[in-house]
């Protein structure tokens, strides 16, 4: 239709059609927001399900099994008023350098078979501590030395490790030397002279008592009590006592004057101590032990000084 003056009308412009590959990218968009994904769930359940079994292979797979501890039986020595307690300390190897836990371990103390026949037989058990030790009350013994075994088993390994101890009972008065075995006997052979000189003192009466200072793990202590023993034949039967509790910062010092407070308070006999060194004089001496220095370096006021095992005299002053 045209206008009365003959001219056609004007409408609004049509919109442009849109372009196909917009349209295509729309309606991808509104499906890629619309459609379901399954794979989602099952992707979170085989994740977990690989988590759960390597859970279960960490936890249920056999790890090689740990060396096994070894058992060291630990001297006693008392009075003939005082009721014994053995003691025995586990060992962890020497070539292992992780701490485990020593705690809980079954400690079995018994008298050994080789005891009299008429000696009615002894078994205590027990579990060591935090430090693995283990320590029983032990009937006083008829005699005064006796021995008593340690067992620890080890079911895991089917391990059983075995040590002997012994148990030394004396008067209250008895006269006791106190010999530092690692300064003044740490060779590979014992030396003539001190061999000579402590036998002459065990046959004057003088009970002997070996220290172990200076090791700091048990395993050279324990070294220390074997060499001890294989040389019976040349030094006197006694005790060999060390640290306390070796496992822990304790230094040789507090060791030596925990053991000269224990014999001092214990024994009321003469006591003197024979060792090497200017410190472990001075503290033999203010522990109020008559002490005697080997060797050839300056001693300490009041300690007298012995060049050589021969000039060694044991004497009740």
């Amino acid at each position: 239709m045209e206008s009365s003056n003959g001219k056609k009308p004007i409408s609004d412009p049509k919109p442009a059609a849109p372009k196909a590959d917009t349209l295509a990218r729309q309606l991808k968009d509104s499906l890629a927001k619309r459609r379901p994904r399954p794979w989602l769930p099952v992707l979170a359940i085989l994740t977990g399900s690989v988590l759960i079994l390597v859970f279960l292979a960490y936890w249920y797979y056999p790890r090689p099994p740990l060396t096994p501890l070894q058992i060291m039986a630990l001297d006693v020595v008392g009075t003939t008023d005082e009721v014994p307690q053995v003691r025995a300390q586990l060992l962890t190897p020497l070539e292992e350098k992780t701490p485990r836990p020593l705690n809980g371990f079954g400690i079995i103390f018994h008298r050994p078979l080789t005891q009299k026949a008429n000696d009615k037989p002894i078994e205590i058990v027990t579990k060591s501590d935090a430090r693995g030790q283990a320590a029983a009350d032990w009937p006083k013994p008829s005699t005064a030395t006796a021995d008593f075994s340690v067992n620890h088993v080890d079911p895991a390994n089917r391990h059983v490790d075995s040590d002997l101890g012994r148990i030394f009972i004396w008067p209250k008065d008895a006269p006791i030397l106190i010999v530092d075995a690692a300064e003044t006997l740490g060779a590979e052979e014992v030396d003539e002279q001190a061999s000579a000189t402590l036998r002459r003192a065990a046959k004057e009466d003088w009970h002997i008592v070996y220290v172990a200072l200076g090791s700091e793990q048990p395993q050279e202590f324990r070294a220390a009590r074997i060499w001890i023993a294989r040389n019976q034949a040349k030094l006197p039967i006694g005790p060999v006592l060390g640290r306390p509790h070796i496992a822990e910062e304790e230094s040789a010092a507090q060791a030596r004057r925990a053991i000269l407070q224990s014999l001092k308070e214990r024994f009321q006999g003469p006591m003197v101590a024979v060792v090497k060194n200017e410190v472990s004089a001075q503290i033999s001496k203010d522990a109020g032990v008559r002490t005697i220095m080997i060797g050839a370096g300056a001693a300490p006021a009041g300690v007298t000084q012995a060049p050589t095992w021969s000039d060694v005299v044991v004497r009740v002053e």
